[in-house]
C-alpha cells in the first residue's frame, strides 16, 4: 500500500479514535454526578461499548477496498 494511504488512513483512525475518547470522557463526567441507579447502569454499558470501539478502532484501522471502478 502507497505510503499516501497508508498516511490517510491512519489519519481516520485517529479521528475514529479521538471521538470515541470525547465520547467517553463525557459518560464518565456525567455518571460521576448521576444519582438514579438505572441511568448509571446505562452510562456503563454505553462506557463498555465505547471502550471495545476504542480496542478495534486500534487494532484494526480501517482498510481501503481495491475494487476497480
Amino acid at each position: 500500500m502507497p505510503q499516501l494511504y497508508r498516511s490517510i488512513l491512519s489519519h481516520m483512525a485517529n479521528d475514529d479514535f479521538a471521538e470515541v475518547q470525547r465520547q467517553l470522557e463525557a459518560t464518565a463526567s456525567e455518571l460521576k454526578t448521576a444519582m438514579d441507579p438505572k441511568r448509571r447502569r446505562t452510562l456503563l454499558r454505553e462506557m463498555s461499548r465505547l471502550v471495545a470501539e476504542a480496542e478495534r478502532i486500534s487494532s484494526h484501522p480501517p482498510q481501503m477496498s481495491h475494487k476497480k471502478p
